[in-house]
Formats: structure tokens, C-alpha cells, sequence
């Protein structure tokens, strides 16, 4: 159990600070604009996409719009506020199984 928490908080730190990374070279080749932050959207996308929550039935969809919402959110918190560390933890917190029950 101890081995499944260290790897699942390595994991999860390390994915978000690469979603960080990421949102922040896009965003220099792109100038964020007011209510639109590409580098958080390509990010998101990026997360369904590693993640697999592609699908029609109406658990994956809701997941997947969980996963845009959350992470997009995530990344703006970041880059209004400077702080990654919102972001580290909520991405450590979706790497636990489980996200809905099947």
C-alpha cells in the first residue's frame, strides 16, 4: 500500500508540473488572451487523450468533461496565481483508480 501511494504521488506531482511546462511554452507562443488560455485547453486535451476517457456512453463523457473542466481550471488557477501547487495535487488525486465506479 505504501509502494502504490509513493508511486501514485511521484506520478501525479511529476504528470502535473509536465502539464505546467507544457501550458507555459504554449502560452509563449500564443499569447493567452482573456477568457481563453490555449495552453490550458491543449493540456486538457492532452490529459483525456493519455488518460483514455474516449467514449460515448454517458460515464466516459461525463469523465472526459471532468477531466477538460478540472484540469483547464487547474492550469488558469496557476497562471493567475503563480502557485503550482493546486495543480500537483489535483493531478496526484486523479491518478487514484476509481475516478467514477462502474
Amino acid at each position: 500500500m505504501i509502494g502504490y501511494l509513493v508511486i501514485a504521488l511521484t506520478w501525479g506531482f511529476g504528470e502535473g508540473l509536465f502539464y505546467i511546462v507544457l501550458a507555459d511554452k504554449i502560452n509563449l507562443l500564443y499569447q493567452p488572451g482573456r477568457f481563453f488560455d490555449r495552453g490550458a485547453f491543449v493540456c486538457a486535451v492532452i490529459a483525456v487523450l493519455i488518460h483514455g476517457m474516449i467514449g460515448f456512453d454517458f460515464v466516459t463523457i461525463l469523465e472526459t468533461l471532468t477531466t477538460i473542466i478540472l484540469m483547464y481550471g487547474s492550469l488558469l488557477i496557476h497562471r493567475r496565481t503563480g502557485n503550482a501547487f493546486f495543480t500537483c495535487v489535483q493531478e496526484f488525486f486523479c491518478e487514484q483508480p476509481g475516478h467514477f465506479p462502474r
